[in-house]
């Protein structure tokens, strides 16, 4: 099995594990919450920029299933963190894009995604695009790292195609 949701649900490795509760409260979008900072991760790939950055700014940092860190105390350091590469506020489009890591990084991945998805936050950035929904970028048919409610493109041959799709889907 390649992604935990595959197995049975009888399966020993699930022994003792519980589904989480779908009534679970929705996830912070990046942006201060009182003195503490929500960061967007982009593409949900924490990097050693992103790490070195965030050890300066804090003692400990929450990292959460929504692809983002929790800063303590962060909202005075936002600025600093941005430039690092986090995402502090919502609007950026690397609030909502994310990708599996793709070919060359995956053997089953069918095209590169990394590339594809930077390109696809810069021109939603820049205005061309305007889709406020979450995007997942997909090297192959198994889909890893898409999200419920995720739009996904899977193995897309560039940042056209997903935001053609995007148009198509009504985004």
């Amino acid at each position: 099995m390649w992604n935990v949701r595959d197995l049975p649900a009888d399966s020993p490795v699930l022994d003792g594990l519980f589904p989480c509760s779908p009534s679970l409260a929705p996830p912070l979008p990046p942006g201060p919450v009182g003195a503490d900072l929500v960061a967007g991760v982009p593409l949900g790939l924490l990097t050693a920029q992103h790490a070195a950055a965030l050890a300066d700014v804090a003692r400990f940092v929450v990292v959460t299933p929504w692809r983002s860190v929790l800063v303590p105390d962060g909202a005075a350091v936002a600025g600093r963190l941005a430039q690092a590469g986090l995402v502090p506020d919502a609007p950026s489009a690397a609030s909502r894009v994310s990708a599996c890591v793709g070919a060359p990084y995956c053997a089953k991945g069918e095209t590169e995604t990394l590339p594809v998805a930077r390109e696809v936050v810069r021109r939603l950035d820049a205005g061309t695009g305007g889709t406020h929904a979450p995007v997942h970028v997909v090297g192959c048919a198994r889909r890893c790292g898409a999200r419920s409610g995720d739009l996904v493109a899977v193995a897309p041959a560039g940042a056209d195609a997903v935001l053609a799709g995007l148009g198509a889907q009504g985004a």
